[in-house]
C-alpha cells in the first residue's frame, strides 16, 4: 500500500509510506522515488496522485493506493484489480 500525506501549504511536509518499515532500507526504490518526485513537484492532490499512479510506485503488484488529506477530511482509496 502507498499512502502520502500532504498539508494545504505550498511548502508542506509529506510522509511517504510503502509496505516496508521506515527504519529499513527501501528494497524496491518506490519510497525513495516518491520522496524525490515530491521534493521537486507542486504538492497538489493531482500531482501526488500522478506520482502514486506512475512507475515505480504503481506496478503490477499494486493492490491499493490511498491519498489522505487530513486537514480537509479527505481520504481517496483506489483498489486495483
Amino acid at each position: 500500500m502507498h499512502s502520502l500525506y500532504t498539508t494545504k501549504t505550498q511548502n508542506s511536509e509529506f510522509l511517504v509510506q510503502t509496505n516496508t518499515d521506515r527504519g529499513l532500507p527501501d528494497p524496491d526504490d518506490r519510497r525513495t522515488a516518491a520522496e524525490v518526485k515530491l521534493k521537486y513537484m507542486e504538492k497538489t492532490a493531482d500531482s501526488v496522485r500522478y506520482i502514486l499512479e506512475s512507475p515505480p510506485n504503481f506496478n503490477r503488484l499494486t493492490l491499493m493506493t490511498v491519498l489522505m488529506q487530513p486537514l480537509d477530511g479527505v481520504m481517496n482509496v483506489s483498489i486495483w484489480s
